[in-house]
């Protein structure tokens, strides 16, 4: 399986987590309120998909070329904007006015961007084209990155195996 392929199912994998804490959180009124009335709570919360991201992604293979590190999440930015665009074309400018899960248009992007969606709406960034497109690049970004920690990682026990290795040999 290619890397983005894994790289999407890691996605809805996320997404499905995401889903569940925030049905969790939502359960009680004293949880929500507290959980989204303070400001370390929504960062402490925001940061959850992103750490999810981070450490999925080292399922990804690391046989591939380094280049591609960063390209990892094409699919989810694919599927995002397809989505996105059915949804948009459909119900035109009140796709970002009317509230979430309103329209059933625009409900198979909401689902499919659920981790994207809850960060924007947990930090109260404004809910537009923009910050939509810039947090459905945030998986490719997160996914290169743990890309290059860990090889990174491979590299320097390889170095120290290797090293450790022409010490007991002399």
């Amino acid at each position: 399986m290619r890397n983005n392929t894994r790289g999407l199912v890691i996605h809805v994998f996320v997404g499905l987590i995401i889903f569940l804490l925030a049905f969790l959180i939502n359960l009680s009124k004293a949880v929500r309120e507290i959980v989204y009335g303070n400001l370390i709570f929504r960062i402490i919360i925001s940061l959850v998909p992103i750490l999810l991201y981070y450490n999925f992604a080292k399922l990804l293979s690391k046989r591939q070329s380094p280049k591609l590190d960063y390209l990892s999440g094409n699919l989810i930015v694919f599927f995002g904007l397809i989505l996105f665009l059915f949804g948009f074309l459909l119900t035109g400018r009140d796709f970002f006015s009317s509230g979430i899960g309103t329209r059933a248009f625009k409900f198979p992007s909401e689902i499919f961007l659920t981790p994207q969606i809850y960060m924007v709406k947990v930090l109260r960034l404004p809910y537009n084209a923009i910050s939509l497109l810039i947090f459905t690049l945030l998986p490719s970004l997160i996914y290169g990155f743990s890309l290059r920690v860990s090889r990174e990682k491979i590299r320097r026990q390889r170095s120290y195996r290797r090293n450790s290795r022409r010490r007991y040999e002399s």
